[in-house]
């Protein structure tokens, strides 16, 4: 006998049509009314379906829905106790929030739903119960460590509530052993796999490219230079930019009206991969990816003559007792306060809500400022047993002999404009700077909305965070 499927949903849905197939709209009066398509007759089911519900997160017990409400945001479907007495096939559809039952004859059906346990951010902290500060950054810092966060707030984070103190950052340093993730698929419908940097001042999860494995040595998406131009402009420090403008000022330059090649070449890779690729309950996996997530590309300037941009301010100039002070906050200098006043636009974000919402898709590159705090030391490189940002799994160059780009100009003067870059195994991390239309790796970095949820996994390599999100989620920018 051919299958029919019923189709449970929310109260007062439209009526949804297949072709010789049975539809169901449910009510809550314990009463289902049934129409076939194919006779247009109608019948009444009593109690076909029993709503069952997780009364706290991992609790494992359930009760019965006494409620005209269909279950919304909070919980997700649970298949392996999800069931029909008579044998009769059924699954859930949390994109429209639906379930569908494959029927050969009258049953009754049992659907369950768990209650969401942890947003990531939250299960990060739970699983990191140490949380410590660093003051010296004058040092390379390769300490392996386990349930180890780093924490910094006020003028050297994002004031995002603009209460005129930055909210804490916390974030991994060092070889730190549980801040793998696996999230997303490329074009080849391969898994892959993150490390975590930190917890953005909004709550959302910063996260590094490692490729589709974790022990990964080929961990970039392509090879490319950071802008491809020739050095017989007159003015070519326009090209420091992620995006840029037009020659003249640094007002000009901050435009922002085209891509650089190393834009356009992860935007292509986010296209064919993060933008089309979807979860096991269809999420696809743009929507966990946040908009309003700043990626900065400082070109404050210590002054408009030198064009020494703001990372080298804040990671290499230590004199008249100045340190080296890394920040999350963009454009500042080593006592927190803004080099230029413009710096709004160095803030590339795909949402104007924060930063200038320039960017076509939501992610770029690690900066030279996150890998000061996650270890690194600009003009030295990494020792034994290194830094998370430059391993795989089998403690390894994540990249082999490649060094890759990151999202900071070093400086600037005549035609020639460097960036900073990190170096694969033959000068292991080492964070110095090259001219910015040179060729090395390209490792995106993207952060997880703060609404996204943890769903297995300890964080190591064996056992990465696995997420997921909701429909109240999904539909938010971050």
């Amino acid at each position: 006998m051919k299958k029919k499927k019923i189709l449970f949903g929310l109260v007062g849905s439209t009526l949804c049509l297949f072709v010789f197939i049975v539809i169901l709209n449910l009510k809550y009066d314990n009463a289902v009314i049934i129409e076939n398509e194919k006779s247009r007759t109608t019948v009444k089911n009593t109690n076909a379906l029993t709503m069952v519900y997780e009364t706290e997160a991992n609790s494992g017990e359930y009760q019965v829905l006494d409620s005209d409400t269909w279950i919304q945001d909070g919980y997700i479907f649970n298949t392996e106790l999800s069931r029909c007495e008579n044998g009769s096939e059924i699954y859930y559809n949390s994109v429209d929030n639906k379930v569908y039952v494959e029927t050969t004859t009258a049953d009754k059906c049992y659907v369950y739903f768990d209650k969401y346990g942890y947003y990531l951010n939250n299960k990060i902290l739970e699983d990191n119960p140490t949380v410590l500060t660093r003051n010296d950054f004058d040092s390379v810092f390769v300490d392996e460590n386990v349930g180890t966060l780093f924490k910094v707030e006020g003028n050297r984070t994002e004031d995002i509530d603009n209460d005129g103190v930055g909210e804490a950052v916390y974030y991994f340093s060092g070889n730190a052993l549980n801040n793998w993730v696996k999230f997303g698929k490329n074009e080849n419908g391969e898994d892959l796999y993150w490390r975590i940097i930190r917890i953005n001042e909004d709550g959302g999860i910063r996260l590094l490219y490692v490729g589709n494995s974790v022990n990964s040595t080929n961990a970039y998406i392509a090879t490319s230079s950071f802008n491809d131009y020739i050095y017989d402009e007159t003015d070519d420090k326009k090209y420091s930019g992620y995006m840029y403008g037009n020659s003249g000022t640094l007002d000009d330059y901050r435009l922002n009206t085209y891509d650089s090649t190393i834009k356009i070449a992860i935007d292509n890779w986010y296209e064919k991969s993060i933008l089309i690729n979807s979860d096991i309950n269809g999420y696809v996996f743009d929507e966990y990816v946040s908009k309003s997530a700043i990626y900065c590309n400082d070109r404050a300037t210590m002054n408009n003559l030198s064009y020494y941009y703001g990372a080298y301010n804040r990671l290499e100039i230590v004199l008249d007792d100045k340190i080296r002070k890394p920040s999350y906050n963009c454009g500042i200098d080593q006592n927190g306060e803004l080099l230029n006043t413009s710096s709004i636009d160095d803030k590339f974000s795909a949402s104007d809500v924060i930063g200038n919402g320039k960017l076509k898709y939501p992610v770029a590159l690690m900066t030279a400022d996150e890998i000061s705090f996650a270890g690194g030391l600009a003009g030295s490189s990494l020792t034994s047993p290194y830094a998370y940002y430059y391993l795989n799994a089998n403690n390894e160059s994540v990249t082999g002999t490649l060094a890759w780009w990151t999202l900071s100009p070093n400086q600037s003067y005549g035609d020639n404009i460097q960036n900073y870059i990190i170096s694969g195994s033959g000068n292991p991390g080492f964070l110095g700077n090259v001219y910015n239309n040179k060729v090395y790796g390209v490792r995106p970095v993207l952060s997880l909305k703060s609404c996204t949820f943890w769903s297995n996994g300890n964080g190591s390599s064996i056992s990465p965070y696995e997420v997921f999100i909701d429909n109240a989620c999904s539909s938010v920018e971050n």
